[in-house]
């Protein structure tokens, strides 16, 4: 298969009457190209070839050099080349995060035994919770990246489906379970003025940080002064959200 390493014996003879054990180099061909080579030792040849594109049947040509006594030779042999199967990984770096975090993923594609290769092109399918999420492209490296928005609460499963390719067979991943988290907003309390006489009075103001992607909080904030509730309002919105509450100061600190 396309990415497998396996081993041609090549051996050369003197023609009668010479007894003579040749010496050289015997150099592999497929389709005109030079894809493996190998020095003679005692009139034989062992040579590792790999085939790393272009499935198919067809003859190898095996050229022997010669050297200074004998004269060079060629022979052919046929050899076949299939697809290979591959293996598909996706990892993420954080298989746990809050709503509105990117979930960075990692797509890995390599011929799957006995095959070495990678595949070096082709379409990766992001599914999430069965569903097709989005389509990425294989790098040279046979790796892909994606940083998956988290528009969820709860566990769902992430997977990656590789399209195949001209050297390599489709195949798809195992489920990698992510849990996304509620969001933890950023409350943010300004009082002004920050020193008031008695019976005067000071403004309060809350903001709250919503999660990135649009998501809407819902709720109530309450204001509280010590712990003493002073205002209390309506969440309700998908950007920074703030109220301000006037209160008279009755107290002295």
């Amino acid at each position: 298969v396309i990415g497998e390493t396996t081993t041609a014996t090549v051996t050369v003879t003197a023609q009668s009457p010479s007894t003579r054990v040749p010496a050289g180099t015997v150099y592999i061909m497929r389709s005109g190209a030079v894809i493996a080579s190998g020095p003679l030792v005692a009139g034989v040849a062992v040579i590792p070839v790999r085939v790393d594109a272009g499935p198919g049947s067809g003859p190898l040509r095996f050229e022997y050099s010669g050297d200074m006594y004998a004269l060079g030779s060629i022979a052919e042999s046929e050899f076949s080349v299939s697809k290979s199967a591959v293996d598909v990984a996706v990892t993420a770096v954080d298989d746990s995060v809050r709503l509105g975090d990117p979930i960075a993923l990692t797509v890995t594609i390599s011929g799957a035994s006995p095959s070495a290769g990678v595949p070096a092109s082709g379409a990766v399918a992001i599914y999430r919770g069965g569903n097709l999420h989005t389509t990425i492209q294989l790098g040279p490296d046979g790796t892909a990246t994606y940083d998956l928005p988290s528009t969820w609460i709860g566990t769902q499963n992430v997977s990656a489906r590789f399209a195949g390719n001209t050297d390599y067979l489709a195949g798809g991943s195992t489920d990698l379970p992510i849990a996304v988290d509620k969001y933890v907003p950023t409350i943010t309390i300004d009082v002004s003025p920050t020193a008031v006489n008695w019976g005067g009075s000071y403004t309060v103001r809350a903001t709250i940080g919503v999660p990135a992607g649009g998501f809407a909080l819902s709720g109530q904030l309450t204001i509280y002064e010590g712990s003493t509730p002073i205002s209390v309002h309506t969440v309700n919105g998908t950007s920074q959200l703030s109220w301000q509450t006037v209160v008279q100061a009755d107290e002295i600190e």
